[in-house]
């Protein structure tokens, strides 16, 4: 391992400077080779999901064919993407044109996690293409089988213009903390994702922190019990619970605790039979480090522990078994730390100021706030009250799989957003253009010099001329095929003025 990656660095940015990266012909290469490479190999990438993670087929391939769908999305838009975005022009600057510009930042390093290895890494990666960055992609450790299958084989199908890919562990990171990039993004926890930024904080380097957090769930007296149960029990199952933004809490209305408790008990027999254990559907974790630290929850939980089936957690498989946690107090770990596993705790609510002031206590910027309700006014009561990264009525999860939404956090669940359009923009920065003729000027069409002083003016009009334009003077835009028109305007004021 280098000491550092000052020479990988300067390779990439070489490569960007010399606008090896910009061309629209280029990247669409680059993301049609990504898009190649998931589709050649979806049955490697199910394997090596299932090794890192014990993942379910399904699950896994689920992954690659997001990331395809992104990739090809970004391809067909890249051009309307790409191009500039036309602004009005005060009048007193015409003629002239304005627009805004999306442009790379250079050379980039993205930092991926371990609980979605591939979707998470390769996503913000098709954004970084689009955008015109080189990057330097860093999988997580914790999947080594995912991390050496990008390793080897993303250089046959990406240009090294575009992308190298670096393995290894927490020195490897360091080493890339401390080189100089032109923009971090970071998918992981709030804990690294402080280490992160200091790091990027003495380059001024700008980043996107994609962080885990609380993700609470307010199931109204509304809601319809058994669907709600249905759907929080599915994504909550989703990776072993591995999922940042998993039903990490529920909120229910003490009215319909029982019936909750019970369906939710339903549910997880109906998806998971009464031995999850044995369940193909079902994952585990991804280390006996993260499978402890279930255990450990589970011992400072507090409240009733309700579980289906005769598996106890099995430190062997890595297996932790769905858990509900009944009534857990306020001052439990389960509801002051990110569980990251499927554990989840069942709190009540008398009203939903009560279920505002807990959310706020126990984390008043969650990652996503999940609201079950037949009632609008219930939710946008909600939705005033609680700032979140993301907002989902009626299930959770799903608005990740949606594209056309910005997905990201606020406050200590992070900053920046991806999908689609955004990660374009979140690789790339708005650079202002404004364009002007190199002969005519507004002075040259009203009676007297506005813009720039004159000894021969009447010093007493100008200003009151040049408040008036600053104050009132209009914007609109004019395509350069028309600034003639405008020439020619002011050649006949000007005229008209001498004679």
């Amino acid at each position: 391992m280098p000491s550092d990656y000052n020479s990988a660095r300067d390779e990439l940015k070489a490569g960007f400077v010399a606008g090896k990266c910009s061309s629209l012909e280029f990247r669409r290469a680059q993301l049609a080779g990504i898009v190649k490479m998931l589709e050649d190999h979806v049955e490697e990438i199910a394997t090596a999901l299932a090794a890192d993670m014990g993942r379910p087929k399904g699950e896994a391939e689920g992954e690659a064919w997001i990331c395809i769908r992104e990739a090809k999305e970004a391809s067909a838009n890249l051009k309307t993407w790409m191009a500039p975005e036309q602004k009005g022009v005060h009048v007193m600057f015409h003629p002239a044109s304005a627009a805004v510009r999306r442009s790379p930042f250079g050379a980039v390093l993205i930092i991926g996690p371990y609980n979605y290895p591939l979707l998470l890494t390769i996503e913000p990666l098709i954004g970084a293409i689009a955008a015109g960055n080189a990057t330097m992609l860093k999988p997580s450790e914790l999947t080594p089988k995912v991390a050496d299958f990008l390793e080897r084989r993303l250089p046959a199908y990406v240009a090294r213009e575009a992308c190298q890919v670096v393995t290894g562990g927490v020195d490897v990171s360091k080493a890339l903390l401390a080189t100089k990039w032109d923009f971090i993004y970071f998918t992981g926890s709030p804990r690294v994702g402080q280490i992160v930024a200091t790091a990027a904080a003495k380059f001024m380097t700008p980043t996107a922190l994609e962080l885990g957090g609380k993700a609470p769930v307010v199931v109204h007296e509304s809601a319809d019990l058994q669907e709600a149960a249905r759907r929080i029990i599915n994504t909550k199952a989703i990776n072993a619970g591995q999922t940042c933004i998993a039903p990490d809490y529920v909120l229910v209305d003490e009215a319909r605790h029982d019936a909750l408790l019970s369906c939710l008990q339903s549910e997880m027999r109906a998806q998971f039979g009464d031995e999850p254990f044995a369940s193909k559907d079902y994952g585990r974790m991804c280390s006996v480090t993260h499978f402890d630290r279930m255990v450990d929850l589970l011992h400072q939980s507090g409240g009733e522990q309700i579980r289906i089936g005769s598996s106890s957690p099995d430190r062997a498989t890595k297996f932790m078994p769905l858990t509900l946690i009944d009534r857990v107090p306020l001052g439990s770990p389960l509801l002051s730390e990110e569980i990251f596993g499927p554990l989840l705790p069942i709190v009540s609510y008398s009203s939903l100021e009560d279920a505002t002031r807990t959310i706020r206590s126990v984390d008043p910027t969650p990652l996503s706030l999940y609201v079950f309700t037949r009632v609008d006014e219930v939710a946008e009561t909600l939705m005033a009250s609680i700032q979140s990264g993301s907002v989902l009525i009626n299930d959770c999860v799903m608005q990740h799989m949606n594209h056309s939404l910005p997905f990201g956090g606020i406050g200590s669940s992070g900053h920046g957003v991806c999908h689609g359009r955004w990660s374009f923009e979140t690789f790339t920065f708005p650079r202002s253009v404004l364009w002007r003729h190199g002969k005519y000027d507004i002075d040259q069409t009203v009676p007297m010099p506005l813009r720039h002083v004159s000894a021969k003016a009447d010093p007493a009009l100008r200003p009151v001329l040049l408040k008036m334009f600053l104050l009132y003077g209009p914007y609109f835009t004019l395509p350069k095929a028309r600034h003639l028109v405008f020439a020619l305007l002011a050649a006949l004021v000007v005229y008209f003025a001498r004679h």
